[in-house]
């Protein structure tokens, strides 16, 4: 059975290899798509081209982009400034400064209208956007569930997403309610459950209930990995653990 499995394995494998399409530049400094085997799917005549991602593309000619599918087909005119890799069903897009995100047929699922490029948080499924300087969050759709009124947004995690308005930071949960107010100066995102908050010029860390569980007292602290932080206090860098004690 193992033996079979094993052979299943190279021959999946073979196969992925054999119909794999890569780029390839021509005598002429001109960008195509070759099939695994050297057979020429698409000749060399674009200035850039991106490997495939999810069966697309991204290729650039004359400083514009679009996509091409595995068989060389445009699936969107090339006409953007840039074109970032597809991630899922979507690809981000930009033209003229705004942003927006196309599906795998070419059509603009969201309009290109926003400052910079969008990514979805892979649990809440939203996304922090801005215009003109005001930021708020937006579904897959392209609905905008959080309105756009904060100066900074940033990606969820752990549940939480750190804003900031007014010079003040805070947390928001996914519905868009305010779970730790906007009363810290500086802020970093929760990570393994804690996020290091600066207030009048000293750090410490707050939990998502926005409970101070450990004091702010540091000159700097960084955020915590695998239960571990590095905080500097009096001229000393060390590491502590997630109740505060120093790590020798």
């Amino acid at each position: 059975m193992m033996k079979c499995i094993i052979v299943t394995f190279l021959f999946c494998g073979l196969a992925a290899c054999l119909y794999a399409q890569k780029p390839f530049e021509d005598s002429n400094g001109k960008w195509g798509i070759k099939a695994a085997d050297d057979k020429i799917i698409v000749p060399g005549k674009y200035d850039g081209i991106h490997f495939f991602t999810n069966g697309f593309a991204p290729v650039e000619l004359n400083e514009k982009w679009g996509f091409i599918n595995t068989k060389g087909k445009e699936i969107t005119p090339l006409k953007y400034d840039k074109a970032n890799d597809f991630s899922g069903s979507y690809a981000q897009v930009a033209l003229s400064g705004k942003w927006g995100l196309i599906d795998t047929t070419g059509k603009e699922l969201i309009p290109l209208k926003y400052d910079d490029a969008i990514f979805f948080s892979e649990k809440e499924r939203l996304a922090e956007v801005g215009i003109n300087g005001k930021w708020g969050y937006i579904d897959t759709t392209g609905k905008i569930l959080i309105p756009l009124q904060y100066d900074y947004a940033g990606a969820f995690s752990g549940g939480l997403a750190r804003v900031t308005s007014n010079g003040k930071t805070g947390f928001i949960n996914s519905a868009g309610k305010m779970a730790v107010p906007l009363q810290y100066d500086k802020g970093s995102d929760f990570s393994d459950g804690l996020a290091n908050v600066e207030l009048n010029g000293k750090w410490g860390y707050i939990d998502t209930s926005g409970k101070t569980v450990i004091p702010i007292q540091y000159d700097n602290a960084g955020s915590f990995y695998n239960g571990r932080a590095t905080v500097k206090l009096k001229g000393k860098s060390f590491k502590i653990d997630k109740s505060g004690k120093e790590i020798k």
